[in-house]
């Protein structure tokens, strides 16, 4: 299996050395891993992204997302739902932690990922909806129409979107949920 994805590298003038089990363990993150590492360059977004774009389909925006496993699920699912932009407060978690990297399982990849972005900025230069949750909405995600392109607005797990992004969504909406559970 490893020889395989070393040959399809190997074309691509890709780097790729072997290395002895005792050099390759402090590298790995994981206890069982698949004994393969890569080394990829980070991508770098223009700091002043939020001045000037405007949302104009299905993205994400994530305001202040802390824990690198929700982190990572969301930009998996995120992805898995066709969305191909995610833009991330200052005070998230860092997009490319290892944490969230395993979590996200390749989502990186995939997406247009744009960390410290000033939310409300784009909020307000917004060309489609942007619906944010919020628990006790007076609106449900079920008795909202969906199809038309929109933004989604989640907040931070214990606290929400912080009350100056929710003046400024379009919508509040509810995703309702068994109170078994917290979120």
């Amino acid at each position: 299996e490893v020889a395989r994805v070393v040959a399809q590298c190997e074309p691509l003038t890709t780097d790729c050395t072997g290395l002895p089990d005792t050099l390759f363990a402090p590298l790995g993150q994981v206890e069982q891993g698949v004994g393969l590492l890569f080394v990829v360059p980070v991508p770098t977004t223009p700091a002043d992204v939020s001045s000037s774009y405007v949302i104009e389909g299905a993205t994400l925006l994530l305001d202040g997302i802390q824990d690198p496993g929700n982190l990572g699920t969301i930009l998996r699912t995120a992805a898995a739902a066709g969305i191909q932009q995610i833009f991330c407060s200052t005070g998230s978690a860092a997009v490319w932690s290892p944490k969230v990297l395993r979590a996200g399982m390749g989502a990186h990849f995939v997406l247009r990922i744009i960390e410290d972005a000033d939310l409300a900025q784009l909020v307000r230069q917004s060309a489609v909806p942007v619906y944010a949750t919020q628990p006790d909405a007076p609106h449900s995600i079920y008795t909202t129409d969906l199809r038309v392109p929109c933004a989604w607005l989640f907040g931070h797990e214990g606290q929400g979107v912080s009350a100056p992004l929710l003046a400024l969504a379009s919508k509040c909406l509810a995703i309702p949920h068994s109170t078994q559970v917290e979120s």
